[in-house]
């Protein structure tokens, strides 16, 4: 009950998983995510690839041990990212009004 509340409010809904078919039959299933408008993942990384693929709303996507909004790339309704194993990455969901 709670993710279909969340799916109502504006949101980024985004597909995670590993990057390729045979990776994801060996190691991670993707998952569907929902994070709410404005909502931040503090630096951080991850033992194997992580792949992100933008399904609804836009993220914006940043490398590096110190979130910085203005250092991030966005990423919109079907474009995906793919972040190597150990490689330190953050974001920032929904729509930003930050000057470029």
């Amino acid at each position: 009950m709670t993710r279909g509340l969340i799916a109502l409010l504006p949101c980024t809904a985004l597909l995670l998983g590993a990057p390729d078919l045979a990776a994801q039959a060996a190691a991670t299933p993707t998952s569907p995510q929902w994070l709410p408008d404005g909502y931040r993942t503090p630096p951080h990384s991850h033992p194997t690839v992580e792949r992100v693929e933008v399904k609804q709303g836009t993220l914006l996507v940043g490398m590096g041990d110190r979130l910085d909004a203005k250092k991030t790339l966005p990423l919109t309704v079907g474009d995906t990212a793919v972040a190597p194993a150990g490689m330190h990455h953050y974001s920032v969901a929904g729509e930003q009004r930050l000057s470029r």
